[in-house]
Order: C-alpha cells, then structure tokens, then sequence
C-alpha cells in the first residue's frame, strides 16, 4: 500500500503546474499553420481548459489569422492585443470575458467561431480606440448578466440562444442583420460616459425582451422593424428613424417616456417618421420632443401608436394638446388625440402660423407666430382678404423656437385691417 502511494505521489509531482493552475497562453504565430492547437503559436505552449489567451501584437504590424481547432475549449478570458485578429472554428466556453485594447495602438477582434458565456457575469471591455465585432452563434442562459464597455458590432445568429440580461455602459452596441439574435433583457446607459445601440436590418429581438435607455443612453432604430416587450425611457434617448421601410418599434407592454428623457422624431426619403407602436399604456412625463427638418409629410403623421383604448397620460415638455412645433421651415402642431383618438400625432401647419392678433396700446395693433428658427419675417396687411392690396408693414426676427412678435403702430382710418406673415 505504502509503495502504491510512493507511486502516485511521485506523479504528481512529475505532473506540469499548468495541469493544476490556469495560465495566461500568449499568441505569437510564426508556426506551419495556424492552428490552435500547435504549441509552436504559442510563447507558453497551446491552451488548456482553464487557462485564459493573450493574442498579442504581430511586431510586423500584420494582421492574424487563425483557427481553434481545440474541442470544446473551455477559457476564462481572452485578452486582445494584436492590430487585427480574426478568429473562427470550433467553439469556446468563456467564463470571464474578452477584453480588446493595448496601451501601443489600436487592437481588433473579429470572431466568427461559436462562442458560449458560462459565467454569471461576464464582461467584454474594449478600449476607445479599438474593436470586437461577433459573427456567430453566441449562447447565454437567462441568469448571465453579458456588461458590454466599449464599442462592438454583433452579429449573433442562434435564433434566440442569447438570453443573457444586456448592460451597455458604454461606447456603442450596433445588432445588424442578425434577426431574433438578442433574447434577453436590454439596459443601455446609467453611467457618466456615452452609450448607444443601433438596430438595422430586420428584427433583431426574440422572445420580446423589456428595453431600457438611462441617462446618457440613446436607442435608435434605423427604418425597420424591431418586436420587443415593455420600453422605458429614463433619462436617455430615443431616436425614432422613419417609417421606409419598416421604421416602427413595437412594444408588447407598457410604454414610460420620463426622468429628463429625449424622443427624436426624424425621417428619410418618405418624409414620414418612424414609429413607436404600444400594446399597453403609454405615459409621457419629464419628456423631452425633438422634431428634425427630415420630417416633411403633408398629413398627420403619427409617431406613438397607442393601440390600446386608453388615453395617453401626461404631455411632453411645454407641450400641452395643440401646441405649435417651428422645425426649420416648417411647422408642426401636436396632437395627443391622433390617429383613432388617442394616439400623438403631427399635423403639419405649412412654414409660418400666426398664433394672435390684438391691440397692443390705442394705436398699435400686435401680431404673433410662430415659422421658422432665426428668420426674417414679412408683416403684411390688407383691408380684405380678397382684396389684391396687400402692403407691407415692417418686418421682424423669429427666436430660437421660431416665435416672432410684431407691432403695427399705424392703425388704419378706414377700418379693420387683415394681417399676414410671410417670409422674404
């Protein structure tokens, strides 16, 4: 018995550290292939289970190429350091995380070999100046947590086998041409620094998951369809892109727009923005609205469909029912009765509205408007509305919101006079 011992202690420490402890394996390259799993791409000899990977800088400046061919290997991290590393082949089973970046320049990681997060929490973290883009299949259960610093373009395919909670805290998450890829929750923002996600082309969310824009986060779709649950706007920015071909976010849930938050409304080609389409209820509070100059229908156009039969609780912003929008040379009136009743609207009001005519003292009379940004206004009146003699009657300056005041110090002799603003 004692000898059998004597055996088995004198292989163990016969036995390599690195079968006991996770090591740090550093790519090189310069072997007769480009495999993994030749010891000869390695400083420190090829990775085992457990281990993590730094793929460090060709000094050559050229980029790498390489291949796992390792079964069902099993890392903690891996580490980018190299200019450009493109990696595909079999999967990998990620504990940790990735991290892209080097203190010497730029470092970027295309992976296009199936990746699975095995963690609870998992971080990728890329430098400002570099990048990780993912064209595989990535699967994450419910219960992992995926925080993403830094910018990265994901192309998952799968079909919903990413389930992970996803937090972007910073930099900017683009999910194109990967439809039903992202199955879990999505939180973008809450930090100090910028962070932005952008869908395009097709639908990028299985399973419906709850969206959430923080503070200093912004979401914005590019003319497509996006199918996703309850949405809430706290403190970011929702960016609504036009309607051509697909531009409408539909939310199977309630809707909340609040904490300081911005709704963009914008268009392309057709002129008609995008969309917001809500199952539940839709309540707006501490909300900002922006309307850009690409909005340009000439019939309302409706940007948060409640389909529900509840009205919309509350108003964006210094904007009650009927106020009038100035955007660039046109003008806008909103509607929180659009639609079938009780959606908000845009109703187009043509380049200037005159919002009031009254006295402004015995013999001065005042007109108000509303048209364009910083613009040179035209009064002009008229004893008749038909009447072909229209004169001019002094001209003034719109603010910044497109407001403009004028006053007419002559009153006429003959009676009542017609105003009309115009731009020169």
């Amino acid at each position: 018995m004692r000898s059998l011992f004597s055996a088995l202690l004198f292989a163990l420490v016969l036995k390599p550290a690195s079968a006991f402890s996770a090591e740090i394996r550093v790519w090189k390259g310069g072997g007769a292939s480009n495999l993994w799993s030749l010891s000869d791409n390695w400083s420190n000899g090829a990775p085992q289970d457990g281990d993590s990977v730094l793929l460090s800088r060709n000094p050559l400046g050229l980029p790498f190429t390489a291949v796992n061919d390792i079964t069902n290997l099993a890392l903690r991290k891996i580490v980018v350091e190299a200019q450009s590393y493109n990696l595909s082949g079999g999967k990998i089973r990620l504990s940790e995380g990735i991290e892209v970046g080097s203190p010497m320049g730029a470092a970027a990681l295309v992976a296009s070999l199936p990746v699975d997060f095995v963690g609870s929490a998992m971080s990728l973290l890329i430098q400002d100046n570099s990048g990780l883009q993912i064209s595989s299949t990535v699967t994450a259960s419910p219960g992992t947590v995926v925080t993403i610093d830094g910018s990265i373009t994901l192309r998952l395919t799968g079909g919903g086998a990413y389930a992970a909670e996803t937090h972007l805290v910073r930099g900017f998450l683009a999910l194109l041409f990967a439809p039903l890829s992202v199955g879990g929750p999505v939180i973008v923002g809450g930090g100090a620094n910028v962070a932005n996600i952008i869908t395009q082309a097709g639908n990028q969310f299985a399973n419906r998951p709850p969206v959430t824009i923080l503070t200093n986060g912004s979401f914005f779709n590019i003319a497509t369809f996006q199918d996703i649950g309850a949405f809430k706007l706290d403190g970011g920015t929702l960016s609504l892109g036009g309607t051509a071909p697909q531009g409408r976010i539909a939310v199977n849930g309630d809707a909340v727009l609040t904490g300081e938050g911005t709704v963009n409304v914008s268009a392309f080609s057709s002129g008609i923005p995008g969309e917001l389409s809500v199952t539940g209820r839709v309540s707006i509070a501490h909300c900002k609205l922006r309307v850009f100059s690409t909005v340009a229908t000439t019939a309302p156009a409706v940007f948060i469909r409640n389909d529900g039969a509840d009205p919309v609780e509350g108003v964006f912003d210094g904007l009650p029912e009927g106020s009038l929008i100035s955007v660039v040379d046109k003008v806008f009136e909103i509607t929180y009765h659009g639609g079938d009743g009780n959606d908000v609207a845009l109703i187009p009001r043509g380049a200037l509205v005159m919002t009031a005519i009254h006295l402004g003292s015995p013999n001065s009379m005042v007109v108000e408007g509303i048209g364009p940004a910083n613009a040179l206004i035209h009064i002009e009146a008229s004893p008749g509305i038909a009447s072909p003699g229209w004169t001019f009657r002094g001209e003034t300056a719109s603010d910044a919101g497109g407001l403009f005041r004028f006053m007419d110090p002559f009153l006429s002799s003959s009676g009542p006079l017609f105003y009309r603003a115009a731009l020169p």
